[in-house]
């Protein structure tokens, strides 16, 4: 992390006490393609990194071979030797020019940035679906509402309707109610499209 720069929390959503959104957002990390190429990433500069700091070190190989031979002169009697062999080499390159010590540090840099890539997918996903589940809350509660002043629009048209019947209010009066009551109720579909 930068220093004096803000960092959020690891598990910032959780102050939001949603179970809700803390199962969605585990669902997104488990599932996301882009944190695991990401995370796959570090990993891959990970072992650059130490391959990179592998040079500044001897390199030791160790080989070891064994062999056996039969031969048979014409018509003679079978003969066998067997030989082996061992051999351990050393080598190291002396870093006159900083080269590998050039590579080592970039490779260093290279996996920072790698980790600094990865968190920023990783909030940028997490922020989308927090973002997402606050437009679904706020599309419950229109929904709620929308519903609720339905339910009150209804009662009020049975109202009306009976006042018709008894003639205390016009035709005009029911027509209107029942305007009110139709776009009330064409409201809410495209809100339940939306939610879904």
């Amino acid at each position: 992390a930068l220093p004096g720069a803000a960092q959020p929390e690891p598990d910032w959503w959780r102050s939001f006490g949603s179970e809700e959104l803390s199962a969605l957002i585990a669902a997104a990390l488990e599932s996301n393609p882009d944190v695991a190429i990401a995370a796959e990433r570090i990993r891959q500069a990970e072992a650059q990194t130490r391959i990179a700091g592998a040079s500044l070190f001897p390199a030791l190989s160790f080989g070891a071979a064994t062999s056996r031979r039969e031969t048979r002169p014409d018509g003679g009697r079978w003969t066998a030797s067997d030989a082996s062999s061992a051999a351990l080499n050393a080598s190291y390159e002396i870093d006159l020019w900083g080269r590998n010590a050039s590579a080592l540090r970039s490779a260093g840099f290279s996996l920072r940035a790698s980790r600094f890539d990865f968190e920023t997918v990783r909030l940028t996903l997490l922020s989308a679906v927090a973002s997402g589940y606050f437009q679904v809350l706020s599309l419950r509660g229109r929904l709620a509402i929308a519903r609720a002043n339905l339910a009150i629009a209804e009662r009020v048209l049975k109202v009306v309707d009976a006042r018709v019947r008894n003639g205390a209010a016009s035709a005009l009066d029911l027509a209107r109610q029942q305007a009110a009551v139709l776009t009330l109720r064409a409201a809410i579909p495209p809100l339940e499209l939306q939610e879904r």
